[in-house]
This record gives structure tokens, sequence and C-alpha cells, in this order.
């Protein structure tokens, strides 16, 4: 599946010492598309959040529906 575009936005850094936790999620945006969208926080403290969304596509490299049967297992993202 090709990314088709990413995001990511740097909100503060991380130390050595720093213990960061990731939290991802993952939504169909469209029929064709995936999107997972990551946040790394230290405590309560947001220091990046990003999305990556890939499409699928056949073999040929046209684009393809997502499976009906993975879209209720997708965990929409809650992230703002």
């Amino acid at each position: 599946m090709p990314v088709v575009d990413l995001q990511v936005r740097y909100l503060r850094p991380l130390r050595f010492d720093d213990v960061a936790v990731l939290l991802t999620t993952a939504s169909a945006p469209g029929p064709t598309r995936l999107a997972f969208t990551t946040l790394v926080q230290v405590g309560e403290v947001r220091c990046l959040q990003a999305t990556v969304t890939v499409a699928a596509v056949e073999r040929s490299g046209r684009p393809a529906r997502l499976p009906a049967d993975l879209l209720p297992h997708l965990v929409p993202a809650a992230v703002p």
C-alpha cells in the first residue's frame, strides 16, 4: 500500500531519559484509504502527532476498495 499523505507535528522535544508512550489509532477516511494516527507523549504531555495515509491498490496500481470485513476492526482516530 503506497503512502499518499504524511503529516507530522512536532510539539515538544523528547529527552534521553523520557519514557514515551505511543498511541496509534486507525480509520478509513475513504473507500480506498487507511489512515494511522500516532500520538507520542510523556506522561500527559504530547510531544508528537503524526498521521500516515495509505491507499489500497491493485497489482496494476489502480485504486482498490478496502475489504468490507476490515472496516469494523478499525478504531477511529480520537486525536484532534
